[in-house]
């Protein structure tokens, strides 16, 4: 230790003033007189360290440590010299030196786990801060690493006692107090989360970041209105936070605000014009505003600074797909499945184009994937699914998925399906019941009323099994029957409309993801019901009815109502009314396969 009379005490002094160039020159007067003198060395090394001088810091500090090995600070200070520097592995052997000759000095410890971390070593740097909060508890610098790499670690519950720590010994750590409310949201302990987060916006009102994580708090409890009064108060705070308006726009968006939400979009893309997730969540809320070409432009502009975003290739294979381009849709398609080969939307998507192509074998195989798809509506049974081998003296359930228009199309399937197995029965929506019995099908509503079965199939898979190509696609009609006893009133009373007989349905679920695209108003008819001779009869149910109310006579459907309400199943009156009618046209719903099935003349109108 320098006396108060030697020079390196006045330069110490100078040194922790933070003068450091009156520091310098005394350390420098000293060498010059005694260039060996390690103290003036190493601390002539820190100040060039302070100012930037790694390399020198380096050369001198290196230099103190060869005089006097034997002082645990020099090591370790150079040890910091060499982090600083990038020089890791250096760095630790200078601190595992440091350790070896002084075990009880603490900032070693914190020093090797801070260059853990910026290994990717989260374990070894939580030991690391373990060890040098063995030697000094208090150390907030290493409690609050320890909280943080706990964290990474997933080890929420010791990452929530080290920041319970850190407020122990300092009440107001800004810090420790908002990490405990994040880790209490992601907890889903939200009132807790809220408390906290109340704690810290005390002491910083002005905390965009706060009213952010507040958002978050809010969108965690799918509250997105407030979530977006959350994000707007940070974007007012901080209006250059990209974080902030990221957040806001998404919000807004799950709140069905899709307009303000690309407006927000394209606002976080003033700010950072590379925000891959940007581009893409606005090509998102465009194609559900239904601004497709936009959106695609905005999915490109994703692949061109990320050729590998999986949903964006996804997405944009739809886009083509939808307009018919299959070309450039399989194309996306399949740069997804060589980033995700077992990409179930990929893959189904795929399946639909080829089979659209007829290009059946490959397509039956693809549209398999369906059954991967989350949220797809095909049943598990606790049976073997079947392959179409023989199954003499088996039962197999054939089981209806998606609407039930696609069940009146693949139920064809069930007879040759028949022709392996002892049994058919098929599992339907209730609705569909009477109109298939009618037709001779071993029909079931609901699952508890099944009877005994070995196997089953979903019914969309029943193509692919028998091996259908274009060649022998089951074509024969009629495969459904109208029941004889309600055909003769029926017909009866259509027998009385002089003229061409049209039954139209214009309206199908309004539930339907791609009902814009399927149904159209009951107004567009007016021209076919102005053609001489033409009568037009409703076949519509439920949804739509409506529409035919408020036409106000500007032109004649005859409506069918009370009697077409009757219950005796969804379709078999529509069965009954269709053998009496000259034509059906109809848009995308089951009307039109009910009609195919019954060999009823149709017009399907497509978007």
């Amino acid at each position: 230790m320098a006396s108060p009379t030697d020079p390196l005490h006045a330069a110490v002094e100078h040194h922790r003033a933070g003068r450091l160039r009156e520091a310098a020159e005394i350390y420098e007067r000293v060498l010059r007189a005694d260039p060996r003198n390690a103290d003036a060395l190493h601390l002539q090394g820190m100040i060039a360290h302070a100012m930037g001088q790694h390399d020198r810091a380096i050369q001198l500090v290196a230099a103190a440590v060869k005089i006097d090995g034997s002082r645990a600070v020099y090591h370790g200070n150079l040890g910091e010299i060499y982090r600083t520097a990038g020089k890791l592995a250096a760095a630790k052997a200078s601190y595992l030196r440091a350790i070896e000759i002084d075990p009880g000095f603490p900032h070693p410890y914190l020093n090797l786990a801070i260059v853990h971390q910026a290994e990717n070593d989260p374990r070894a740097a939580a030991e690391r801060c373990r060890q040098a909060l063995a030697i000094e508890p208090a150390n907030l610098e290493a409690i609050c690493l320890l909280a943080r790499t706990l964290r990474t670690l997933g080890e929420v519950a010791g990452a929530q006692d080290a920041w319970q720590r850190i407020l122990a010994i300092e009440p107001n750590d800004f810090e420790a107090i908002v990490q405990l409310g994040t880790l209490a949201r992601q907890s889903n302990q939200f009132d807790l989360a809220a408390d906290y987060f109340k704690r810290a916006l005390a002491i910083d009102p002005n905390s965009a970041d706060l009213h952010v994580r507040f958002g978050d708090l809010a969108m965690a409890q799918d509250q997105c209105y407030p979530a977006v009064g959350d994000y707007q108060r940070a974007v007012r705070l901080d209006p250059r936070s990209a974080r902030a308006e990221m957040r806001l726009a998404t919000a807004l968006q799950a709140c069905g605000e899709l307009e303000a939400a690309a407006a927000h979009y394209r606002r976080v893309l003033a700010l950072d014009e590379n925000d891959t997730t940007a581009h893409f969540n606005l090509a998102t809320a465009l194609a559900a505003l239904g601004r497709h070409d936009e959106a695609a432009e905005q999915y490109e502009a994703t692949l061109r600074l990320d050729p590998a975003y999986t949903d964006a290739h996804l997405n944009l294979g739809a886009h083509y797909q939808n307009i018919r381009d299959d070309d450039r849709a399989l194309a996306h398609y399949d740069a997804a499945l060589s980033l995700e080969p077992d990409s179930a939307k990929a893959h189904f998507n795929r399946g639909l184009i080829l089979l659209s192509r007829g290009e059946l074998e490959t397509g039956w195989r693809e549209f398999e994937w369906r059954c991967q798809l989350s949220g797809f509506p095909v049943e598990a049974f606790d049976v073997p699914r079947w392959n179409g081998a023989g199954a003499a003296g088996k039962t197999l359930l054939v089981h209806a998925e998606q609407g039930m228009g696609d069940a009146i199309h693949f139920v064809r399937y069930v007879p040759p399906a028949q022709k392996h197995c002892g049994r058919v029965v098929v599992l339907v929506r209730p609705g569909m019941v009477p109109l298939l019995r009618q037709s001779g099908f071993d029909a079931f509503g609901e699952r508890q009323d099944l009877p005994h079965f070995d196997l089953h199939a979903p019914m969309m898979s029943l193509p692919g099994i028998a091996g259908t190509t274009l060649a022998n696609i089951p074509a024969e009609v009629p495969y459904l029957t109208a029941d004889p006893a309600l055909v003769e009133p029926w017909h009866r009373r259509l027998q009385k409309l002089e003229g061409f007989r049209v039954g139209i349905c214009w309206q199908g679920s309004a539930t339907h993801r791609s009902d814009a695209q399927r149904s159209i108003p009951l107004d567009m008819f007016e021209p076919l019901a102005q053609v001489r001779g033409v009568r037009l009869v409703s076949l519509q149910r439920y949804e739509g009815l409506e529409q035919l109310d408020a036409l106000a006579g500007r032109f004649e459907v005859v409506d069918l109502r009370p009697e077409y309400d009757a219950e005796d199943g969804d379709f078999l009156n529509a069965a009954a009314i269709m053998r009496s009618l000259d034509l059906v046209i109809t848009a995308d719903t089951a009307i039109a396969h009910l009609a195919g099935a019954l060999a009823v003349p149709v017009w399907v109108l497509l978007a």
